[in-house]
């Protein structure tokens, strides 16, 4: 996460060319769409390649990571890439760095990519490893809000692009639970504000529960590691953590809390 993050703000601040290259399913389309909104706050439009289903398949392939390596200094491969050793190498060899978001299980990944930013890597520690690709990428977009310049961090609001996030989780068909769970109640209030959305659900009665007051906007699940922390440390006054039963998760959690110094935190389930 943090060599991903750091190359993309050098690519910001040198006014590089970026390319996304996003899987064609809805989670990658909304990858792209996302980093693509984030990066227009900076003057940048990315150029944005989905392969044809039919005659590319899935994943980045040689030809389009060549063709994109020709104007581009940096590649984003979103909801793909993880194992892709071989396109992500031709591109690198012209001298691009090639960053992947992804959420898909590999035994391999590839070794030419600058980052791999993917939470069921084999060799990572599982944190979310429920997330579609469009909630990596979210998580990837608050990491690079904070190493941004606070002035400019402060304009961007990442909380309205959870309508997006949401799309992507239900349509991956990911499992409604922990931050996916916050990311869907959370994006569908931000959905039924648009007209036909808001028209649809009045007449099928769908929004009655919508419009409940929470005291907390984003519940960050079950865990205790550095993730929740960052999040929380993110997101003050705004977020609940979900302890799990054991006492030394529960220890560790508050040893955490206690360390970031993290004010206005509530802990749920009543384990503390």
């Amino acid at each position: 996460m943090e060599k991903g993050s750091l190359r993309l703000l050098r690519a910001i601040e040198q006014k590089e060319t970026v390319a996304i290259f996003a899987d064609y399913d809805v989670d990658g389309t909304v990858s792209a769409a996302l980093i693509s909104l984030w990066l227009r706050n900076f003057s940048i439009e990315p150029t944005v390649y989905i392969p044809d289903r039919e005659t590319e398949g899935f994943g980045p392939n040689i030809d389009a990571m060549n063709k994109l390596a020709l104007n581009h200094s940096l590649i984003i491969c979103v909801d793909c890439g993880t194992d892709s050793e071989e396109a992500i190498r031709g591109a690198t060899e012209r001298g691009v760095d090639v960053i992947v978001i992804d959420h898909h299980k590999s035994d391999t990944f590839s070794k030419s990519a600058y980052a791999i930013i993917n939470p069921n890597r084999f060799d990572e520690k599982n944190i979310f490893p429920y997330l579609c690709a469009a909630g990596v990428v979210f998580i990837f977009l608050v990491e690079m809000n904070r190493i941004i310049p606070k002035s400019r961090s402060s304009e961007i609001n990442l909380l309205s692009c959870l309508n997006l996030v949401s799309l992507a989780t239900i349509a991956d068909v990911v499992p409604l639970i922990g931050l996916n769970r916050a990311f869907v109640k959370q994006g569908l209030k931000i959905f039924q504000n648009r007209l036909c959305l808001k028209m649809f659900g009045t007449h099928f009665n769908l929004l009655q529960n919508f419009n409940e007051e929470t005291e907390y906007i984003l519940d960050i699940g079950t865990g205790y590691g550095e993730t929740s922390i960052f999040l929380a440390k993110q997101f003050p006054d705004k977020v609940v953590i979900s302890c799990e039963k054991y006492i030394d998760g529960n220890i560790i959690l508050l040893k955490n809390i206690e360390k970031n110094k993290i004010k206005n935190i509530r802990l749920h389930n009543g384990n503390v």
